[in-house]
């Protein structure tokens, strides 16, 4: 994983936009796409906007939740 001494979203979106790591394979971060940081076991969720970024305070546990209900649904299928 790449750490950013004082991360903050525009290094991230630089990085990975404009020099990204060798192992990187995903396409470069565009509008729209959620960008979810995980400082020291604390997760936050950004949208990359057109002039910046805009934190979704409820996304990460809204995403754990959706999650935790596919697992629950598949087991139930197969």
């Amino acid at each position: 994983s790449l750490y950013l001494p004082n991360e903050d979203m525009n290094a991230i979106y630089s990085i990975f936009n404009d020099d990204p790591p060798a192992d990187y394979k995903a396409h470069s971060l565009s509008v729209s796409d959620v960008v979810i940081m995980n400082q020291n076991g604390e997760m936050r969720a950004y949208f990359v906007d057109r002039f910046g970024f805009q934190e979704l305070p409820d996304f990460v546990e809204e995403r754990k939740r959706y999650l935790e209900w596919k697992v629950i649904f598949r087991r139930r299928i197969f």
